[in-house]
């Protein structure tokens, strides 16, 4: 415990620093980051993970968030490369903004458009 308050600032610095290495430290985080970058990342943002994705997953369809500018043979070629799996069917969904009311206070809840992705039979991505 420091008694000076210069002091109190440098050790609170430090356990921030300290907090943000292990933040960074999960690599299957880092393994998912690293698959996004490039032209796949501006078309692919993240996997859209709920129990209907799941329950998709089982079957060869994997759900995806992505660009609101892409279109269906961007995703196609997103993910053949970044996963290294053949596409066999790409579907894109558009959910739209929302309006949403909490007392006083109205706001939109933002929109985003997914794609369901179906894969060739016996392959799987292992993101789920």
């Amino acid at each position: 415990m420091a008694l000076l308050p210069f002091l109190k600032k440098k050790e609170k610095e430090e356990k921030h620093i300290d907090h943000v290495k292990h933040d960074h430290a999960d690599g299957a985080e880092q393994k998912l980051l690293t698959r996004f970058e490039g032209v796949e990342r501006a078309v692919l943002i993240a996997p859209h993970i709920t129990e209907r994705a799941r329950m998709l997953a089982e079957i060869g369809q994997y759900v995806f968030r992505i660009a609101s500018t892409a279109n269906k043979q961007a995703v196609r070629k997103a993910v053949e490369k970044a996963y290294k799996v053949h596409v066999i069917g790409v579907r894109i969904v558009t959910a739209r903004e929302k309006p949403r009311r909490r007392g006083l206070t109205s706001g939109v809840k933002r929109g985003y458009k997914k794609a369901v992705v179906a894969l060739r039979k016996g392959e799987s991505i292992d993101i789920f």
